[in-house]
């Protein structure tokens, strides 16, 4: 696991590609799909994730972050974090399953999270989900 410092100035959440969920909202708008496929795709966009598959999920980012973090002490390491944007800090999340894990940690989502759009989240939140859902 990751050697964590003072994590209380970092953000909890970061938007990722704020720009990406504007393009597909257009997307939609000028080719005008089908309305029983907008329902499907919304649909899906609102289902939760099962425990086990959750945390699953998590440990594969939080691994991802981990061998991010090996690869941060050489300069080549650190060309291909950038390159490939993976940081050791935070693990990327859909907007979907961020929902799904901040419940799980017991925060108030609300509509503040875009379903569509990626978010980067920090990894001790991230590993505190994954305590909590090793326990149920």
């Amino acid at each position: 696991m990751p050697v964590l410092q003072d994590q209380s100035t970092r953000p909890v959440v970061r938007a990722h590609w704020a720009w990406y969920a504007a393009l597909i909202r257009q997307r939609e708008q000028r080719f005008e799909l089908l309305s029983s496929m907008l329902q499907f795709k919304r649909d899906l966009e609102t289902a939760r994730f099962p425990d086990a598959e959750l945390r699953t999920v998590l440990q594969t980012r939080v691994t991802i972050a981990s061998l991010a973090e090996r690869r941060e002490r050489r300069v080549l390491g650190r060309f291909y974090n950038w390159l490939s944007g993976e940081d050791s800090q935070y693990i990327r999340l859909e907007g979907l399953v961020l929902c799904d894990v901040l419940r799980v940690i017991g925060a108030d989502v609300g509509d503040i999270i875009d379903m569509t759009s990626r978010y980067d989240l920090r990894i001790d939140v991230a590993q505190e989900a994954m305590e909590l859902l090793s326990q149920t």
